[in-house]
């Protein structure tokens, strides 16, 4: 009687035990990166007022996301936490960057554009960085809560697995569809398309594609170069009467006949500098007004602002009534 007891308490004690100790969740590694890539985009675009191809630019970055999955795979068990962070960590900064750019100059810029213009861009953006950081600390933190998050429930994730065949095929197989599905969606849309090839300026990309697709586009085009759009001619007559006739959606750029190569040979310091900047921007886009009043008496004054010192109702009433 007394061992029947004793076991019945004994089986008692391990019930209790087992009731008291709840199973923990846990977190598979494989869904940090594109759900990461995916916030950070979706959280750029709506802080940015950018709704427009929102839907394709997420399948982009979920894409990209699992391409990273993929190169985690590759890399040994014990780093792929301290990797994914790292990745994790250069997203917020690169998605926080752009944010900022776009806030302060109303235009998202490629690494490249922002080292060419070097000094002006990073240093005017280095000296108002203490207000954007006091007026943009909430928008700082949401960029910085997926890296964030995965430092502070490091136990709870995991990206356990051995490398194997199928694994590396179906992350293989799966970016590709989600990455060819968001290509046919934006290039189903001619004005999209156009920036995709001869109309493509990253800022254009970013507002169009999403910030994956425009850093790849960005590499691609500092590669191969940007292609070349065939030269349009526009008859007089879809001028005329004041009206405009049906005329393709691109109609070149606006460049000039310059020898920048042979200016910066012959340049230096802050001049050369300036060469090789306006070297490394992509022209603007023409559009059926251009050229409209070429001949004609008109001055085009394009001002960013108005200083009250300079303005008088007598002398210069245009300005002083665009002022006032």
């Amino acid at each position: 009687m007394r061992r029947k007891a004793a076991d019945e308490m004994s089986r008692d004690s391990d019930r209790s035990a087992g009731a008291g100790k709840k199973k923990q969740w846990r977190l598979n590694g494989r869904l940090i990166l594109p759900l990461t890539l995916m916030y950070e985009e979706f959280l750029l675009r709506v802080a940015s007022g950018l709704w427009v191809g929102t839907f394709a630019a997420l399948m982009v970055n979920l894409g990209v996301g699992l391409i990273l999955n993929l190169i985690l795979l590759l890399i040994p068990e014990k780093y792929r936490y301290r990797v994914a962070v790292a990745m994790a960590g250069v997203d917020a900064f690169l998605f926080g960057l752009q944010y900022f750019l776009n806030n302060s100059y109303q235009v998202f810029m490629s690494m490249s554009d922002i080292l060419a213009g070097g000094k002006g861009v990073i240093t005017e953006f280095g000296g108002i960085i203490v207000d954007v950081i006091a007026n943009g600390i909430f928008i700082i933190i949401l960029f910085l809560l997926p890296p964030a998050l995965m430092i502070i429930f490091r136990k709870r994730i995991h990206f356990s697995g051995k490398l194997k065949i199928w694994k590396i095929a179906a992350l293989a197989l799966s970016a590709s569809v989600f990455l060819f599905a968001a290509l046919m969606l934006q290039t189903s849309n001619e004005n999209l398309k156009e920036r995709y090839n001869e109309g493509y300026t990253f800022n254009d990309a970013v507002r169009g594609f999403g910030l994956s697709k425009a850093v790849w586009l960005d590499l691609k085009y500092a590669v191969v170069g940007v292609p070349e759009s065939l030269p349009i001619v526009i008859e007089a007559k879809a001028f005329s009467g004041g009206g405009f006739g049906a005329a393709p959606s691109f109609y070149g750029r606006n460049e000039m006949d310059v020898d920048l190569d042979a200016l910066i040979a012959s340049s230096s310091g802050d001049v050369k500098a300036v060469h090789e900047y306006v070297k490394s921007r992509t022209p603007s886009n023409k559009n059926a007004y251009t050229g409209l009043f070429k001949g004609k008496n008109l001055i085009l004054i394009t001002a960013e602002a108005f200083a009250k010192e300079v303005i008088d109702e007598q002398r210069t009433p245009t300005l002083w009534r665009m002022a006032n």
